[in-house]
């Protein structure tokens, strides 16, 4: 069983903000319903911005939610939620939505809407690696998980991530992860890339990304993943 795992920002999408190309869009989800396999999302992001990239592109299965923290079913509006999420973690969570709405984080960041769990912050007037840093010094390790992506700084439970996640994917839907080709851009892909049996990535990825990749396109975001999806049908992945 062949089983295609997507990031979204930075691989579908160009990231918060940015506009996609809908002829780009097209193309994918072309390639996405002529072939005879799983197609589904590992994303940060939350519920409802699965729902409406999973009808785009024509993806009807379990995608991951939320760096690992659920798994959302675009068609049915099921969720089912990490057993490793742990109450502490989540108490840890709700103090830090409150510290990032204070003064003193206002001109930095904002945060993401509609988030079941985990907290994503958007940079404001910083880069993303900068805010990456000071939260990072406000956050227990010893509870919780961060990291970033294109085009935010995400907040998970501790054991909690994108690979957890994929592997609460394959048990739910049914599929070994030696038959995954895992496509992503940044390091809080590398978790479900490191477990999956294939790895791809479009030109924009960053350098910890390419080290792992079995192949890297020479096309960003979603003309990379259209690329890649006719190159692994051409064996040129391995």
């Amino acid at each position: 069983m062949d089983v295609v795992v997507f990031d979204i920002d930075g691989c579908i999408t160009s990231g918060k903000g940015c506009v996609t190309s809908s002829l780009l869009l097209a193309a994918l989800s072309d390639e996405v319903l002529s072939k005879e396999k799983i197609y589904t999302l590992c994303t940060g992001r939350s519920a409802p911005y699965v729902e409406a990239i999973a009808q785009v592109i024509g993806i009807d299965q379990w995608c991951v939610c939320e760096n690992g923290a659920y798994l959302y079913h675009p068609k049915t509006d099921e969720i089912i939620y990490n057993p490793l999420i742990k109450s502490e973690a989540l108490a840890a969570l709700l103090l830090l939505n409150q510290l990032f709405r204070q003064e003193q984080y206002r001109n930095v960041c904002k945060i993401e809407l509609g988030k079941e769990v985990c907290i994503s912050l958007n940079p404001l007037n910083i880069s993303v690696e900068a805010l990456f840093e000071m939260v990072a010094k406000e956050s227990d390790p010893n509870l919780l998980y961060v990291n970033h992506s294109a085009s935010a700084v995400d907040i998970t439970p501790k054991g909690v991530d994108k690979g957890t996640g994929l592997k609460l994917l394959a048990q739910i839907v049914g599929f070994n992860l030696s038959d995954v080709l895992a496509v992503g851009d940044s390091s809080g892909d590398l978790p479900f890339m490191k477990l999956s049996g294939k790895t791809a990535c479009p030109a924009n990825a960053s350098d910890v990304v390419k080290m792992i990749a079995d192949y890297i396109s020479p096309y960003p975001t979603t003309e990379g993943v259209v690329d890649i999806l006719r190159h692994d049908c051409d064996n040129a992945i391995k």
